[in-house]
């Protein structure tokens, strides 16, 4: 069975993170393929696929990895956001030059 979610890349952006970052996150990352569909310029598509067939997600697994998500990789949920931010983007920062995280390039000028 596949879960698939339109997320904004802010979201996916942080996801990613996540997979690198925690064990929680990285735990998901084993048990299922991750493929992210861009849509647009704003939203991409989050689609996990258990690498075993009979594996099925339960919603305490995605409650807990969504709050897991909104206290620790989210900046507009965490409480020092601009701390958290140089953070994070340090941390996203490193992955990339490792190769193993690609960041879309954004043009929106917000």
């Amino acid at each position: 069975m596949e879960y698939k979610a339109l997320l904004g890349n802010d979201i996916i952006d942080a996801i990613r993170l996540s997979f690198k970052e925690s064990t929680l996150g990285a735990g998901i990352s084993i048990i299922y393929d991750v493929k992210i569909e861009p849509k647009n310029e704003y939203n991409s598509t989050l689609i996990l696929t258990p690498k075993d067939g009979s594996k099925e997600l339960k919603f305490s697994e995605i409650l807990e990895f969504g709050i897991m998500l909104g206290t620790d990789f989210m900046e507009s949920r965490h409480p020092d956001f601009l701390e958290f931010s140089k953070k994070r983007n340090a941390a996203i920062e490193k992955l990339e030059t490792q190769g193993l995280v690609q960041r879309e390039k954004r043009t929106d000028k917000r």
